[in-house]
């Protein structure tokens, strides 16, 4: 599929939502960032629903919803907030107009703020939610101690849920042995702080990294494919790695499809926030690069793995490219956590 067709095929994938909803009005909605261009999202998106249908059983129908344009959807009497850092003072606005300014109406789980200040009304509408909880300490601190918002607590990301509605297929695909699959981005964690020049050469250094570790494991005789989780990342993919034998895959905003494709290889090299959870819930080998800020909260406070990625390049230190692979019992003890946060969300917002 061309990137052009691919684009397209999210645009109608996002559009088709919109008026199966408008025909079958939805009781409850999933909200986020799901606009199918981002593989991530879309993990976030059906983990929710999976995870909220288990629980309120036959309470009506569920549709995944956009946040950014909320109040243009088919109003559901209640509403979850999904994960992902979208928390900021538009969502809250658009969450104000669609549930006519009953916070009682919403749960929020597993989220992050994103960038700006949230105004006063912001505010007291997020202390009148049933339910919230930020993915990361830098978020719950930023509730708890710049907004006062003493209803928030700490919760892992969702899709660590491991929801059977997108994991389930995916043990029939039998890794391959010796087969590398890539993750890059087309850009590295926005600091203000540095340069345009800065970031271009961080940039070029990530890709020299990635351009390293993947010739290492091509001279071993593996097989070496590109994963992308957005358009921009295949793109970044086709134009950074032309040269070297490898495939490219087309994005997709189809979630098993992606994870498929992750369990047919044996080692990964992940950048995205959600492709390395995709390697450590399909227990792979994984060589993660941080990109950002929230994977290496990631690294450090849940997966307890060492800090790898556009820091160290930061200060002229070489990535490290050791494969690693994560203690079970962490997974099990991070889908534990996420089930429990659900529970509590239910009991909040429908019981």
């Amino acid at each position: 599929m061309s990137l052009n067709k691919s684009l397209l095929a999210s645009r109608i994938d996002h559009r088709v939502r919109w008026i199966t909803q408008k025909i079958r009005r939805p009781a409850t909605a999933v909200a986020g960032g799901y606009h199918s261009g981002n593989l991530g999202d879309m993990a976030l998106a059906y983990s929710a629903k999976g995870q909220v249908a288990k629980r309120i059983h036959a309470g009506g129908r569920i549709g995944i919803q956009t946040i950014y344009n909320l109040p243009d959807w088919p109003r559901a009497k209640k509403v979850v907030v999904g994960g992902g850092a979208l928390l900021g003072s538009n969502a809250i606005k658009s969450l104000k107009e669609y549930t006519n300014n009953q916070p009682m109406n919403v749960g929020i789980i597993g989220v992050d703020f994103s960038k700006g200040d949230i105004d006063e009304e912001d505010v007291d509408f997020l202390k009148g939610v049933s339910f919230l909880s930020f993915r990361s300490e830098f978020s719950l601190e930023a509730a708890q101690n710049k907004y006062s918002l003493n209803n928030a607590r700490l919760s892992p990301d969702i899709v660590f849920a491991r929801d059977e509605t997108i994991f389930a297929s995916v043990a029939k695909f039998a890794p391959a042995p010796k087969a590398l699959a890539i993750n890059i981005t087309p850009g590295l964690g926005r600091d203000h702080s540095r340069t345009k020049a800065e970031d271009r050469r961080l940039y070029s250094n990530y890709i020299r990294w990635v351009r390293a570790v993947t010739a290492e494991y091509l001279q071993a005789g593996y097989s070496v494919e590109s994963i992308p989780f957005t358009h921009a990342d295949e793109r970044a993919a086709r134009e950074n790695l032309s040269d070297l034998p490898i495939k490219h895959n087309p994005y997709t905003h189809n979630v098993i499809t992606v994870l498929s494709r992750i369990q047919r290889c044996d080692t990964f090299i992940c950048s995205r926030y959600h492709a390395l959870i995709f390697g450590c819930l399909l227990e792979k080998k994984i060589i993660p690069f941080c990109y950002a800020r929230k994977n290496y909260a990631l690294c450090e406070k849940y997966l307890h793995l060492p800090s790898n990625g556009f820091r160290e390049l930061e200060q002229s230190s070489e990535p490290e490219k050791t494969a690693l692979t994560l203690e079970p019992s962490i997974l099990q003890e991070l889908r534990i956590l996420v089930h429990r946060e659900f529970d509590d969300l239910y009991n909040a917002l429908f019981s």
